[in-house]
This record gives structure tokens, sequence and C-alpha cells, in this order.
């Protein structure tokens, strides 16, 4: 009889300390970018490439971590976080989308809104501040629908 070596299942806990370690070591080094960049170390070229490089790594991270912690929880909590996704992030999207749409009305036309990104005002910041505030929408769209999915099974 050959003794098989057995290896304990990770605890989902342990995913999202992995992704958030990444996501540290990730952030550093793009300050560690940004700053290299600003005192003249580095050019932006390779600065650029560097925070491209950092980005993907933490994407690649963010998915496959996601997806083993997702494998890990019992099939209620699977449930829920899929039912929150689909119906929280698409009613924080329509949101936006409405949101989107006043602002294409000429009555907002002098309505100014600052850039979330150092007060930048090249075209650039206004696109990623439209992204943050549309995935923001989406993140407190998903958060209510989660807590209603384990509210109404209680």
């Amino acid at each position: 009889m050959s003794a098989r070596k057995t290896t304990k299942p990770v605890k989902p806990v342990g995913y999202i300390i992995a992704l958030f370690i990444i996501g540290m070591l990730c952030g550093a080094g793009f300050a560690f970018v940004e700053d290299a960049s600003l005192l003249g170390g580095m050019s932006s070229r390779t600065g650029l490439l560097i925070a491209l490089v950092l980005a993907a790594l933490l994407g690649t991270a963010s998915v496959w971590l996601g997806g083993r912690w997702m494998k890990s929880i019992d099939e209620a909590a699977q449930e829920a976080h899929k039912w929150s996704w689909y119906w929280g992030g698409s009613i924080g999207m329509a949101v936006g989308m409405v949101l989107i749409l006043m602002a294409m009305l000429p009555l907002s036309s002098n309505i100014r809104l600052e850039s979330w990104f150092d007060g930048r005002t090249d075209p650039a910041a206004y696109m990623a501040t439209g992204a943050v505030a549309i995935v923001g929408l989406m993140m407190v769209g998903y958060l209510l629908a989660w807590a209603l999915w384990w509210f109404q099974r209680r």
C-alpha cells in the first residue's frame, strides 16, 4: 500500500489574502515607476512598459485567484455572487448610462467636473474618471444585490 500525500484545501480567505499581497506589491511597483519617471531616472516609455507588465500581472492574478476562490466556496455562496454580479452590476451600469446620457444634454454644458486624477484635464484622465465611476456604481449595485440575496434567504 502506497502512502498518498494529501493536501489540505486552501480556505477561501487564503485566496483573498494572496490577491491582497499581490495587489500591494504591484501598487508599490506602480509607485516606484511613477517616482522614478518623475525624478528622471526612467524614461516615460520604460515606465509605461513596466506599468503595463504590472497591470497585466495583477489582472492575471485576479482572474486566476478569483476563479480558484469561486471554486472553493459552497454552491449557495457561488449562486449569491453570480446573481449579485448579474443584477447588481447591470443595474449599476444602467445608472451610469443614465448619467452619461444626461451629460450629453445641452443643459449640462455649464457643469464642470474635476478629474479624479490629480487635476489632469486631458481626455485620458476624463475617460479613466468615467471608467472608475462606472465600476464604482457596479460595485455598489453588486453589494446591495448581494445583501438582498442573503436577506431574502434568511
